[in-house]
This record gives C-alpha cells, structure tokens and sequence, in this order.
C-alpha cells in the first residue's frame, strides 16, 4: 500500500490571464463550479476546523465562505508561451479550424509505436473552454503520449458529457498506435468531476489518473455521490492538484482534500498537491500547460505509464 501525501509546492510562477488569444480575466472556469442541471454545492468540510497531519495545514470549511483577504496576487504576464510541437509530433484536429480550440484534437509522438495514451478532458461550461485542447494535447505528444483532448460542447448536460468522455476514451483505446495496457485520464475542474466518474465506471481501462481542481457538479453526477462508496472501485494511482487560492467559484481545496480523504479511507494510492496562490483565482492556474504542476503530470505519467 502506498501511502498518500500532501506536498506545498514553494516555487512561485506567472500566470496568464489569456489563451489564444482570448481574455480570461474573468475566471476560466466562472460556469463550471455549477451544473445547470442540478444545485449541489458540493460536500462541506467534515471537520470545520480540521488540520492536516501531514504539514500542519488547515483545512478551509467549504460551509463558510472563503476568506481570500491575505491572499497575495502573483505576477500575471498577459500571455502564456504556447506548445510547439517538437520535430515528429502530428498534430490533428477533428473539427472546422474555424473553431480555434473549440475542436477535438489527436496528437501522435514521433517513431513507430504502440504509446503509452492520455484523455484530456477540459473544464468550462456553456461557451466557456477551460483548459488549453490543443496544448495540452500538444505538451503530452512532445514527451511521448499519445493524446486526445475532447471537446465537449456546452450545450450539453453532465450525463452527456459524460458520454462523450466514454466515446473518447473508447477512441482512444481503439487507436491504432496505443497500448491499451497503459492509459492514463487527465481532467481540469468539470473534466476532472468527469475524469473521476470514468475511472470508477471504466476502472480496467485507465492505469493513471489525474484531477486538477476537480468541480462540484450536480445531482447523480456530483463529486459528493462518487466519493461515498463509488471510489472503492478505483485501482489506478490518482494524483490531485489544486491552487492555494482556489476558493472563488467553489471551495476547490475542499473539494480536493474530500477527493483525496476518500480515497485514503480506501487506501487507495493517491497523493494531493496544493499549489501556491495563482493570480488572483487559483483556478486558472491549470488553464494553461506550465508550471509548477505540469512536471509532476508528466512525472507521475512517467511513473505509471510511460516507457
């Protein structure tokens, strides 16, 4: 049994406030915290006052609202660089190009195969895209994946959404270069919600899971109904990622740490890592491939499924 960890990370980094060209200054997720759908909140803290044993960190109670007065605003660029491909990487886009990143894309690192192959499903809500597709996408081929990174139009509802997650995993798997014995899931806020669901139900074909400042939702397809016993069913290592100061939509810390405690009371191997305070919303901290986080994805990638 591996036993799971909370890690501060100390290095400090810019943000960005923009991608491709469009402005986030409002937060890139500001619909995702919610599902039009249904009302729930998410869980509450089970204990308000509660301390983490690990660092001595305390654990802000989701029933209170969030206190961001000492929050400190990081240094934000106005833009982030953008992932090139590096030589040999195909990048295809599965839609009209007049959608910008609004489009599903599939991304092959360069040789002759069969990959190691990742999901990246998105956040946002509505006409809202948060996360970077074809980045993302882009950043996974250059270290040797096989990625796909599904859109999912905001039209749809969670259960839909859900449904498009199965039909891009399911092809995924179904691509000529992956090894279908090493998959992993990759989801930002509703995709993370969404990435969780699809590693109870789809347990035997995923061996690597990652939640970034995983969402709420709602009703049948809220994090709170997946954390009871829903979680027992997971076998892949998880690892989940927040930002210090991601309290603004919904108590993302809170909602991490509920993720990451359930799996534990299951000791399941999983490991939380609170990022320092992003920008003035910690959410858009993952709105973008950069750092501090992205090396520990390709770290624990590497660790799980990677060559």
């Amino acid at each position: 049994m591996k036993i799971g960890w909370m890690v501060l990370v100390s290095l400090l980094f810019g943000c960005s406030g923009t991608t491709n060209g469009s402005d986030t200054s409002v937060s890139p997720d500001v619909l995702d915290a919610t599902d039009t759908t249904a009302s729930d909140p998410g869980q509450a803290a089970n204990d308000p006052g509660q301390t983490n044993i690990d660092l001595g960190q305390t654990v802000v109670d989701e029933g209170a609202e969030a206190d961001t007065s000492d929050v400190v605003e990081h240094f934000c660029p106005e833009t982030t660089e953008a992932q090139v491909a590096a030589t040999g990487v195909v990048v295809n886009a599965l839609g009209d190009p007049s959608d910008g990143d609004k489009q599903t894309f599939v991304c092959v690192p360069p040789g002759t195969g069969p990959f190691p192959a990742v999901l990246y499903n998105h956040g946002g809500l509505n006409n809202v895209v948060g996360g970077n597709l074809e980045g993302t996408c882009t950043a996974l081929a250059n270290a040797g994946y096989l990625a796909r990174a599904e859109y999912r139009p905001g039209s749809l509802v969670l259960p839909e959404h859900l449904q498009q997650v199965y039909d891009g995993l399911d092809a995924l798997r179904g691509h000529s270069l992956a090894d279908t014995s090493r998959v992993g899931i990759l989801g930002f806020s509703r995709g993370g919600l969404l990435s969780l669901h699809v590693a109870i139900e789809r347990d035997s074909d995923v061996q690597a899971v990652v939640l970034m400042a995983p969402a709420p939702g709602g009703g049948m397809l809220s994090l709170s109904s997946a954390l009871d016993e829903d979680v027992a069913q997971i076998s892949a290592p998880v690892r989940v990622y927040v930002s210090a100061n991601d309290l603004f939509q919904a108590d993302h810390i809170q909602l991490a740490t509920d993720v990451y405690d359930a799996l534990m009371d299951y000791d399941k191997d999983v490991e939380l890592i609170e990022y320092p305070a992003f920008c003035s919303d910690g959410h858009a901290l993952f709105f973008e491939v950069r750092e501090p986080y992205w090396s520990d994805v390709l770290s624990f990638l590497d660790e799980t499924i990677g060559n």
